[in-house]
């Protein structure tokens, strides 16, 4: 489904190249080149802002512990979604708060570790706030002052930030060193220190962090696009995001096409994306000149869609079960028919039955 849409839509933009704002001869690249083309924008920002750092982005990034070729990975995920035109910010310019207290409690808790260093077991099986109890003290201790830089106090309650820990009450009570409250005392202390400092305070350095992140994420996009324009290479989202652009801000082409493609058939819709959303109501819009895909009403008969919203597992790259509620609302909405498939088709009665039998009990 998802190479036809694409093939649909480099089909619609060959034949009307010049509205679309494309290269008459342009060229669709494959994901692996795409990618070597990413890291090529990326690599020629570095070497602009080496050259000329004239805005202070390097030394911003510096400042908040952040390397320029660190955020190099970021941006490859990033440039998946051209048609993301708003990242969210932050409402103000972040800031940090008073970071005294957390480096005293951290101070206090580091000393009560220590403390306690004699009589912790040496063996601690599942347990895992043993080795960090063991550990903490001394790589923490190896960061230096944390008052003179928050990047080294960020890196300190860093190591507080992991998944949930467990306490195992035998592997305390084995040294005879430590009671069963004692032992779910530690981890309250744990859980307690994470919830009071280290959660806040790594939020508000991570708001602090996203704005200068992100101005690289823009400024590389803008390398990127560039590249492919020079080149007349267009990436399987372009081919969507022109498409829809083109359907969008042309009336006489969706005129043209909607004549051309009187009926479209959808499948597999859950997988469809807020792009493929847009091209696909725009083509069969009724009203040539509405541009919010959302207000279209699809010509009576233009637009037939096959959907399983339980099959709906590709969130991570936008195909949102909203997305598929909302196509389903705008045809219902026109006047279109819902209509439930209920039988199985794709096997037979045998199968199923010992389908069912086998999962019946785990489920």
């Amino acid at each position: 489904y998802k190479r036809q849409i694409h093939a649909f839509c480099a089909r619609l933009l060959r034949e009307r190249p010049v509205e679309a704002g494309v290269s008459l001869a342009f060229e669709e690249i494959d994901p692996d080149e795409d990618r070597r083309l990413r890291r090529e924008a990326f690599g020629a920002l570095v070497e602009r802002l080496l050259v000329d750092d004239s805005g202070g982005l390097l030394a911003e990034l510096e400042r908040l512990g952040l390397g320029i070729r660190d955020l190099e990975p970021a941006f490859l995920a990033y440039a998946e979604y051209p048609d993301v035109t708003c990242w969210p910010s932050p409402p103000q310019e972040a800031a940090l708060p008073d970071l005294e207290p957390t480096i005293a409690a951290l101070e206090s808790y580091l000393q009560h570790m220590q403390r306690l260093a004699p009589r912790i077991p040496e063996s601690y099986g599942n347990d895992t706030i043993i080795p960090e109890y063991r550990r903490l003290p001394r790589v923490i201790g190896h960061l230096g002052d944390l008052r003179c830089s928050p990047v080294r106090l960020m890196q300190a309650l860093a190591r507080f930030d992991v998944r949930s820990k467990q306490v195992v009450q035998r592997e305390w009570k084995r040294s005879g060193q430590f009671t069963q409250a004692e032992a779910k005392a530690e981890l309250a202390r744990w859980n307690l220190f994470r919830q009071q400092h280290v959660v806040p305070i790594l939020t508000a350095w991570y708001e602090v962090r996203y704005r200068p992140a992100l101005e690289v994420m823009h400024r590389a996009k803008e390398i990127y696009e560039r590249l492919r324009l020079a080149r007349g290479r267009l990436n399987y989202q372009d081919l969507l995001v022109k498409a829809a652009a083109l359907l969008r801000d042309k009336p006489h082409v969706r005129r043209y096409f909607g004549a051309r493609f009187t009926h479209l058939l959808v499948d597999e819709l859950q997988d469809t994306d807020p792009v493929q959303a847009e091209v696909m109501l725009l083509l069969t819009s009724s009203d040539p000149r509405q541009q919010d895909w959302r207000q279209c009403r699809p010509r009576p008969g233009s637009l037939f869609v096959v959907g399983d919203p339980k099959q709906s597992i590709y969130r991570f790259r936008r195909a949102d079960i909203v997305t598929y509620n909302e196509v389903k609302q705008i045809i219902g909405a026109a006047g279109g028919q819902v209509v439930r498939l209920q039988a199985n088709f794709r096997t037979v009665g045998s199968v199923v039955d010992w389908v069912n039998g086998v999962f019946e009990p785990l489920f």
